[in-house]
């Protein structure tokens, strides 16, 4: 908007002068100066005298013509109401109405004649021409009869002076006007639209016409009309009156189909995010059907077992609402104590497996069982950074100090869970953010860490152990990398680069000597990975999630190493999930993540083969195969209730990794 003084000048002069004004906002993008000396300009073409005030002109004032008494309207220039969003300025402007002023517009001369001429409007300092005879206003630009009424209106009036004879014509034989001609002398006429739908029968689109008015001062305006025919009753059937997902199914499909209507416009919804549907919007072509996937995602309704109900509803054009219940058990996991039972008799992974949480009910104690095994199998205790407590870390190095008195081939240590850029900057803000939040992520980064670190300094002293941190956890996905060569993708990728190592850096100032793992470091960019492996980091990592599917699985992994061998990595950390994972549910092409997938426990046992047991015998088409990998990571953490089969899978996976049959 370009700020300015309030200013005045002729309709006459306002004419002439509005295209030159405006290009010229519209060449300069009408900065502070040029709005000043647009003003000048504008003060300088009209009287001079930017003191003129509406008060003095409405009765006549010292610059007014002979007749007095007329009416006056005035428009700031360039005011904000009068800003268009292109940047064009509305020059100030005065609309006169005067009775006793026959022609506005003497010799033709669309100027008021010439400037400092002796004609009418000539002499600067001279009022503004008035506007008189007949014209013409319309209340309305369109009227819109939907698919329901009949009838509409609009007001016409003649706002000039004398008498104004007009008649209206409809471009339609749809519409008809009640009152097609008339003489307005002022007051203001009633005009009647009548629509008529008896030859309209396409209820898919929405026809359109016009109503053209001419009057006799040379006028002519138009009105546009719209109409819809209402669509016919639709009757639609569904497949299922009852969506029932039970304690194991996590797809069903939905069909849809309309015996009387060809093709039949719908939305479906859902009243709970815990269903995803593989469409929002449709058409049912009759009685082929339409079919739309449901997927249920058990984790995202609770952790608690039990029955949840929620609703779909479908609304179809011409069709009454439809409502189905949807049912969905979540069923009761293994307990803590069961798990540790079965983890008991099993031997110990051969390599480090880092969880990437621990739920706090297991650290609240020192003796807890399954915290205990799932250590003893892994070699290590995942710290989560954003919440753990001192008691959390002592507690602990207890259980570590207790496996480590058995002599392992590797010894129990600690890991640092955290998720830098989730706790005080909102989701979608571009990597370039700069300013307090920024800040408070790295206070707290580097709060919690020394915190982490001073907890375990104590707890090793007070209990006479040594107990080491053996590896940083770092988890983001804030910032999608953007594909190099793209529009603004090294604006992107060099800001994002910039907060991975700040944070980075961060972790090793508090942990020196600590490797510092960031999750999915070397998923291609092309598949929606975060780092463009310009970051710092001690490895790369890539999501193993199809874990029930080991082609799938493997490629993902072969896609990693191959993206790490760019920066020459050769450790590459693959990240597990059991009783989840990847699945093309919806046949949409999309892959979802569910947290609570189950398949055979066989697949979990064929993994833990492959990736661990020393006898196993790769594919030498593999390049490289799972068993190169060191040191896995396993999603989510151990203790996590939002995956009811977890606990088997991990204990198939762990016989799997010692050669061990699973039950038949």
């Amino acid at each position: 908007m370009c700020p300015t003084r309030l200013t005045y000048c002729s309709v006459a002069r306002a004419a002439y002068l509005v295209p030159i004004l405006i290009a010229a906002v519209a060449a300069v993008g009408c900065s502070p100066e040029v709005a000043g000396k647009l003003d000048q300009t504008i003060i300088a073409a009209t009287d001079g005298n930017p003191g003129s005030t509406p008060a003095s002109n409405a009765t006549g004032g010292n610059n007014a013509g002979s007749g007095s008494g007329g009416t006056t309207s005035f428009v700031p220039a360039f005011s904000q109401g009068n800003s268009g969003s292109s940047g064009q300025g509305v020059v100030a402007g005065a609309i006169v109405t005067n009775p006793q002023v026959a022609d506005p517009l003497p010799n033709g001369d669309p100027t008021g004649g010439t400037p400092g001429g002796g004609g009418p409007g000539g002499t600067p300092g001279g009022d503004p021409i008035p506007v008189t005879g007949p014209h013409m206003e319309l209340s309305t630009k369109s009227l819109d009869f939907g698919t329901t009424d009949s009838q509409a209106s609009f007001t016409l009036q003649n706002v000039g002076g004398g008498a104004l004879t007009y008649s209206i014509v409809s471009s339609v034989d749809w519409a008809f006007v009640v009152q097609p001609s008339g003489t307005n002398n002022g007051q203001v006429d009633v005009i009647q639209v009548l629509a008529d739908r008896t030859w309209l029968n396409d209820w898919t689109i929405t026809y359109v016409g016009h109503l053209t008015i001419t009057s006799d001062n040379g006028q002519v305006e138009q009105i546009a009309m719209s109409i819809a025919v209402p669509p016919p009753h639709a009757t639609v059937l569904v497949s299922h009156t009852l969506l029932d997902f039970g304690t194991e199914s996590f797809r069903l499909n939905l069909t849809l189909t309309c015996p009387d209507v060809p093709m039949v416009p719908y939305l479906i919804s859902v009243d709970d995010p815990w269903v995803k549907l593989s469409k929002s919007i449709g058409s049912i072509p009759g009685m082929q059907g339409e079919t739309i996937a449901l997927t249920v995602s058990r984790c995202e309704i609770t952790w608690t077992a039990g029955v949840y109900m929620t609703t779909v509803r479908i609304n179809a054009l011409g069709a009454d609402p439809i409502a189905i219940p949807v049912r969905c058990e979540v069923p009761s996991q293994i307990g803590d104590d069961a798990l540790a039972a079965l983890l008991a008799p099993l031997p110990e992974l051969p390599k480090p497996h880092q969880w990437y949480s621990t739920h706090p009910r297991l650290l609240n104690s020192s003796s807890n069982a399954l915290l205990y095994q799932a250590a003893r199998i892994s070699h290590t205790i995942a710290i989560p950074g954003p919440y753990a407590t001192q008691t959390h870390v002592s507690n602990a190095v207890a259980i570590c100090k207790a496996i480590n008195a058995t002599n392992p081939a590797i010894p129990c240590t600690l890991t640092v869970n955290y998720s830098p850029y989730h706790y005080f900057l909102p989701l979608g803000v571009p990597p370039w953010v700069t300013g307090e939040q920024v800040q408070q992520e790295w206070d707290a980064a580097v709060s919690r860490f020394t915190n982490i670190k001073n907890w375990l300094a104590a707890a090793n002293q007070a209990q006479g152990t040594n107990v080491q941190i053996s590896g940083i956890l770092l988890n983001t996905e804030q910032w999608k990398a953007k594909v190099p060569g793209t529009p603004g993708a090294d604006e992107w990728n060099s800001a994002a680069t910039a907060k991975y190592d700040a944070m980075y850096n961060i972790s090793k100032s508090v942990f020196p000597g600590i490797d510092v793992h960031w999750y999915n470091r070397g998923k291609p960019i092309e598949r929606g990975g975060y780092f463009t492996l310009d970051e710092q980091g001690d490895s790369c990592s890539i999501e193993c999630y199809n874990t029930y599917d080991l082609v799938q699985l493997k490629y993902k992994w072969f896609l990693g190493n191959q993206m790490a061998a760019t920066i020459n990595e050769t450790h590459v950390i693959p990240w597990l999930t059991f009783n989840g994972g990847f699945y093309n549910g919806l046949g949409d092409g999309a892959w979802w993540y569910l947290c609570d997938l189950d398949y055979a426990l066989a697949h979990s046992w064929q993994l833990g083969l492959e990736l661990n047991y020393a006898g196993f015998v790769p594919d030498p088409a593999e390049n490289p195969p799972l068993n190169a990998a060191q040191v896995i990571a396993i999603y989510p953490g151990i203790g996590d209730l939002r995956h009811s089969e977890f606990g088997p899978h991990l204990v198939a996976y762990v016989k799997g990794a010692a050669n061990i049959p699973l039950a038949p």
